[in-house]
């Protein structure tokens, strides 16, 4: 089903779109920005700071972590880092 709009001589055919088709695709893209969001990576030499609608909430060990997203911020600190002189 097509609208038809008619300007002067000149026909215009605007298709109709149809929600219902790709209503689960758009939930399939709205899934996988959330999931993607929600996990992040602590690196061997940093622990992660989580804070939680902004106030300390607890801290990560390296490795893979989840988080809630949008509530849940991260802040990465490096704590085993060792700094190194030679002299001579």
């Amino acid at each position: 089903m097509a609208n038809n709009i008619k300007f002067g001589d000149i026909d215009i055919q605007i298709p109709s779109f149809e929600f219902k088709k790709f209503g689960g695709l758009i939930a399939l893209i709205v899934f996988a920005i959330i999931l993607f969001s929600s996990v992040y990576t602590v690196d061997a030499n940093e622990n992660a700071v989580i804070l939680r609608l902004g106030k300390y909430s607890h801290t990560t060990m390296p490795g893979l972590q989840f988080k809630i997203p949008v509530i849940d911020r991260i802040h990465k600190v490096r704590v085993d880092y060792q700094h190194k002189e030679e002299f001579g």
